[in-house]
């Protein structure tokens, strides 16, 4: 992959690309789709991230969209996102945006007909394949899935990250990596569960790790909250927005 943006590109491709530029970084997609979609709180609490690998991924993904949870999940992320960003008089219509672990696009199929791109990455071949398969059907050629993110400076206007950065080997430096793809007043947002610093749980982000990722990668007008509270079958999904904005380029307005 050159340093164009995503396509259909093969998995195991090589090139001028964030994940080469980056010591593990091919690991951001495979958490990605490791993470995931941890909507089922009830099942993600009785098994270990580590439990979960592509094969995995690729036998749920064909009824993955049917999930009450992922769903829910899903249309409340869309609705903080469109919050934050009327708050700041930002819009969708004309972005390009990169929704990295996008796993069936159930967010990326909320932004589809206002944006004027998506880059979809994943590297669940059959989570892929049921994000292409909507993006045919309802004509989103503005859709592009793929495994690999590309390294174009200023490429995007908006990076989504739904429930992946928790499980990303360098979080830190996975944040600056993608910072550098977003234009001058581009817009980072992730969604992760909340991890209680003084608990000893392993899992999730705390506030003050999401604080620090997002301002350490230069992003500024940081801000960490709960992003949407929702209740599907018990389920309780609570989890802490991040957002960053990245400024102008130095001597530009």
């Amino acid at each position: 992959v050159g340093a164009g943006l995503v396509g259909d590109v093969d998995r195991r491709a090589h090139g001028e690309s964030v994940a080469s530029r980056v010591p593990s970084a091919w690991f951001w997609c495979r958490a990605a789709v490791r993470v995931a979609r941890d909507c089922r709180m009830a099942e993600a609490a009785a098994r270990s991230s580590d439990d979960v690998d592509d094969e995995s991924w690729d036998a749920v993904a064909p009824g993955w969209d049917d999930d009450p949870a992922a769903r829910a999940y899903a249309a409340a992320a869309h609705r903080s996102l469109l919050t934050m960003l009327e708050a700041g008089g930002r819009g969708l219509e004309g972005r390009r945006v990169l929704d990295f672990g996008c796993g069936t696009g159930l967010l990326t199929e909320r932004l589809a007909d206002r944006c004027a791109s998506i880059d979809a990455v994943d590297t669940s071949p059959a989570m892929l394949d049921v994000l292409g398969a909507k993006a045919r059907r309802r004509g989103w050629a503005n859709v592009r899935p793929g495994a690999v993110v590309g390294s174009q400076p200023d490429a995007y206007d908006l990076i989504v990250c739904s429930s992946v950065c928790a499980f990303l080997d360098e979080y830190p430096e996975t944040v600056a990596q993608l910072t550098s793809l977003l234009a001058p007043g581009g817009v980072f947002v992730q969604w992760d569960w909340e991890r209680d610093e003084g608990s000893g749980d392993a899992h999730g982000l705390s506030r003050s790790e999401i604080l620090g990722a997002l301002s350490g990668a230069g992003l500024e007008s940081v801000a960490v909250d709960t992003g949407f509270d929702v209740t599907v079958d018990d389920a309780r999904m609570r989890p802490l927005m991040g957002v960053g904005v990245k400024p102008p380029t130095p001597g530009q307005p």
